[in-house]
């Protein structure tokens, strides 16, 4: 399984054994954006939150944007990035670092992706994952991206993350 956690869109690619890589369709669409929307944070260990189109969509049907998270990936093992702040209500929020929102975040795209490989292809499971990262990423972010993975259970031989998105764009094409 490959991901390309991008700053505004997210991609995924899936291969079976001998067969040619196919891009994952998320609700027949090549990509799913990369944002996190927060329904409800009472419990600040399992907040409730959707991604995607389905977190834009929940913006524009409640004009809610406090509790909208988009291009995390560009503060992502910034030494001083800024913890974001989650609202529920006017004055109940929950303060969440980068690296947290962005594993809740690929987490959730992890899931809608099972779940298009479950109606597409009759099988969910994702064993391993070949992550790319932007070319500009340095030693801080690359660590905090795999911190991320193994967060979700993705690290050693189940966490491929050796390749920055240009050589993987041009492998592709």
């Amino acid at each position: 399984f490959a991901i390309d956690f991008g700053t505004t869109n997210t991609c995924c690619a899936f291969k079976r054994d001998l067969e040619a890589p196919q891009l994952l369709a998320f609700s027949g669409q090549s990509s799913l954006p990369s944002a996190i929307y927060f329904d409800e944070i009472l419990d600040r260990n399992r907040p409730r939150f959707v991604v995607g189109q389905n977190a834009l969509s929940h913006v524009a049907d409640r004009y809610e944007h406090r509790s909208l998270l988009t291009s995390l990936k560009r503060r992502l093992g910034e030494r001083d990035a800024p913890t974001h702040l989650v609202f529920n209500g006017f004055d109940n929020y929950v303060e969440y670092s980068t690296e947290a929102v962005c594993e809740l975040l690929i987490g959730g795209i992890l899931d809608e992706a099972r779940r298009s490989l479950e109606a597409s292809q009759g099988a969910g499971r994702i064993e391993r994952i070949v992550a790319t990262y932007p070319t500009s990423f340095g030693v801080s972010e690359l660590a905090a991206l795999r911190r991320v993975f193994d967060g979700l259970g993705y690290s050693g031989e189940n966490l491929i993350l050796s390749f920055d998105e240009a050589p993987a764009a041009a492998f592709y094409y």
